[in-house]
């Protein structure tokens, strides 16, 4: 009797999570989260057997690079495509091609920048100068990156999460396909890089020509570039830009600045770290996007919504934290080996923990997003990000690159604390 009542408690759960599209969409974008961080881990953990600690540390420091400019090219139009995509009915093909093509000739100037200023600004990652082909790869990455997170939203936008779950399984096959073959063929450093940025380009192509026609009826890639469009969403879309840019600095600009202050070896162990910490935040980042999008079409349920999806969060995320804490050094040492486990362990706990507050921040945002009051995101996202990236300068040369996990936690922790005592009065209201 009491094992029929558990099964069928477990059967109406799921049913419920189906129904539910805030529910289902989250899960998808759990899913593809959870598929691209252990892709991403195997990946990690293949590129540590075919380098040494060096080579992969400038390889991860040209991924950061890459995701840097992607996040900069976007200009924020990935949360006008979720926000406002609904809106433009019969448009919505001349909407999604203005946003990819503007994030294309943004990411394209910006990475001819970058590698035009390398030997100023980095002269650590001169080996993107040491041949006109790795140049033109780092530009075609970048590009094809910025792509990638743009049909990304235009499929969340039209809650089809399915489809972004399907890419990553894409892009991580192709990902340990071509890792063991590249490196073989140009510098290791930047056969890894090649081998991790390749796979986005193709899918990106197949996203483009079978996922987006599958979810938008009609749609066509062109070369189009609406400024009209752009315009009606870019108030929103600019405030957004500004704080994703200020709130991800942090994590993209950190192996720069380890690169040039500790050394490339400490970079791979900060990446490793870094890694499993994003796994845990994907939760809170998946069910946020999924509550962005169904706000935008039930703008007046979006407190119960954000309680559903705050409770939905808590009940994922804790117990697995809590079980990356106790298990980060053996997980480090079976995974990468006794070098990486002495290096990594304290900061892979540290970013575990940080993943608790940034997910009620997350949640935070996308309530504000939906309500359109963006002075709200524009300083938490600035006093988030600003005051990461200073205190772990300060602290790094006082502990090292736990330093970077102890600014995480210090600066989230001050911004979470006052929203979740507000969420709670909030629900005590209702």
């Amino acid at each position: 009797m009491i094992k029929r009542s558990i099964k069928q408690f477990t059967v109406d759960r799921i049913q419920i999570v189906r129904r539910t599209s805030l529910y289902s969409n989250a899960f998808f974008l759990m899913l593809a989260s959870l598929l691209n961080s252990a892709f991403g881990l195997g990946f990690w953990v293949l590129a540590t057997r075919l380098s040494s600690p060096s080579e992969l540390g400038l390889a991860s420091t040209l991924m950061s690079m890459t995701t840097l400019f992607a996040s900069f090219s976007t200009l924020g139009l990935g949360y006008g495509m979720i926000r406002f995509l609904p809106t433009f009915s019969d448009k919505q093909t001349d909407f999604v091609n203005s946003c990819l093509n503007a994030g294309a000739l943004t990411s394209l100037l910006a990475s001819v920048v970058f590698i035009v200023g390398i030997p100023l600004w980095s002269p650590a990652l001169s080996i993107v100068h040491s041949k006109v082909l790795y140049s033109l790869l780092f530009v075609f990455i970048t590009v094809s990156m910025t792509m990638f997170s743009q049909v990304e939203n235009a499929l969340i936008a039209h809650r089809r999460s399915s489809f972004v779950a399907t890419r990553y399984i894409i892009w991580g096959v192709l990902r340990f396909a071509l890792l063991p073959v590249l490196p073989l063929v140009m510098l290791i450093s930047m056969g890894i890089f090649v081998a991790w940025g390749i796979p986005i380009a193709i899918t990106v192509v197949i996203s483009l020509f079978w996922f987006m026609p599958a979810v938008q009826q009609g749609y066509r890639p062109r070369l189009t570039l609406n400024l009209g469009m752009i315009k009606q969403t870019i108030s929103f879309s600019a405030l957004n830009y500004m704080t994703d840019l200020v709130f991800g600095l942090p994590g993209l600009i950190l192996p720069l600045v380890i690169v040039n202050m500790v050394g490339a070896d400490e970079v791979a162990y900060f990446a490793v770290a870094l890694t499993i910490g994003n796994f845990l935040k994907m939760v809170a980042s998946s069910a946020s996007r999924s509550l962005l999008a169904e706000g935008s079409h039930q703008e007046d349920q979006i407190q119960v919504r954000a309680w559903q999806c705050l409770k939905f969060t808590t009940v994922l995320l804790v117990p697995t934290t809590l079980l990356v804490v106790a298990l980060s050094g053996l997980m480090l040492t079976l995974l990468y080996g006794n070098d990486y486990a002495h290096g990594a362990t304290r900061l892979t706990q540290l970013f575990a923990l940080d993943s608790l507050p940034a997910a009620v921040i997350s949640i935070y945002l996308s309530v504000q997003r939906v309500k359109q009051r963006l002075f709200n995101v524009v300083a938490v996202s600035v006093f988030c990000g600003a005051g990461t990236l200073g205190l772990s300068v300060l602290l790094i040369p006082w502990m090292g690159i736990n330093g970077t996990g102890v600014a995480f936690g210090l600066a989230q922790l001050i911004v979470a604390l006052p929203m979740t005592v507000q969420f709670l009065r909030k629900r005590h209201q209702q």
